[in-house]
């Protein structure tokens, strides 16, 4: 599997993994440990007045409020290689609204609805 495989948003899960299971981070060493796994849970409330793309902490019920375009173009799965995403970054400005966003963590254009465009070539 080539690297530009991780950038594409059609690379399914198990692809995913096996790409990572060989990547080293910046200083050398393995960058995931996928034989440690820890699940996280994280609650996300639809909220209307919050703007897209973003996410507010309530402090009362410990949940995160989001628009609802937000949470459905939200990734389910962005915590799946650990701390060390930034390494994974993928900058991409929106053809429809021109908002910069790292793709990696959206199945589209949480600001507009926008679908992306061009991003297996990236």
């Amino acid at each position: 599997m080539q690297l530009k495989n991780l950038r594409n948003p059609r690379t399914t899960a198990e692809e995913l993994k096996k790409l990572i299971r060989e990547l080293d981070n910046l200083a050398g060493l393995a960058a995931y440990d996928l034989s440690n796994p820890q699940d996280y849970k994280l609650s996300l409330i639809a909220d209307e007045e919050i703007k897209p793309a973003k996410f507010k902490l309530d402090i009362k019920t410990n949940r995160y409020r989001a628009h609802p375009r937000t949470i459905e173009a939200l990734k389910k799965n962005i915590l799946l290689a650990g701390d060390d995403l930034d390494e994974l970054s993928i900058a991409y400005e929106c053809y429809s609204c021109k908002e910069s966003l790292d793709i990696q963590f959206w199945h589209f254009c949480p600001h507009c609805g926008g679908q992306f465009k061009d991003v297996g070539d990236q």
